[in-house]
């Protein structure tokens, strides 16, 4: 269970008899959190390599014989997997470079006093929920209606109610 979820039961639980004021530690969420993550991307690729899949780093491009080409090391096969990842975008406008990403978010060594999140998909406003929780005042700016893209817009907006109320 999260320290967000955790937190908003224990406030609900309130009118139950719970008392006193609940807050997050962010410096030792986030030495917990890294304590599970940073071991897991090595895990990950122990794991394909102990299926039997050759796994590979570096700048890649297909060749013309549909090789593939890693360095300067050419590798053939019946099927390829391309797993990149994805990288947080940083919109190309005036103030750009006070705009901070998600890990840049989760590498915060201290929550911040305010914040803004700029959009509505669910990762911004999961990390808002998440801000919130631990102390910070959130403002989400939406450049439409509000809404979480490809969520239900009835649940989408109960979840932007939840992080409004620990405002």
């Amino acid at each position: 269970m999260s320290a967000v979820e955790t937190k908003q039961k224990a406030v609900h639980m309130q009118e139950a008899g719970i008392q006193g004021e609940l807050s997050i530690d962010w410096k030792q969420l986030m030495a917990r959190k890294n304590a599970f993550t940073e071991p897991f991307p090595a895990m990950m690729e122990g794991s394909l390599k102990s299926s039997g899949l050759v796994t590979l780093h570096g700048e890649a491009s297909f060749q013309e014989d549909e090789s593939l080409k890693v360095g300067d090391e050419l590798y053939t096969a019946d099927n390829y997997l391309i797993a990149t990842g994805q990288k947080p975008l940083i919109p190309q406008i005036p103030g750009k470079e006070y705009f901070k990403t998600s890990n840049d978010f989760l590498a915060l060594e201290e929550m911040p006093a305010s914040m803004v999140f700029l959009g509505t998909g669910f990762v911004a406003l999961e990390l808002a929920q998440i801000a919130a929780a631990a102390g910070s005042q959130v403002t989400v700016i939406a450049r439409h209606q509000l809404k979480v893209n490809g969520f239900d817009q009835e649940l989408a907006l109960d979840f932007i109610d939840q992080i409004a109320k620990m405002a």
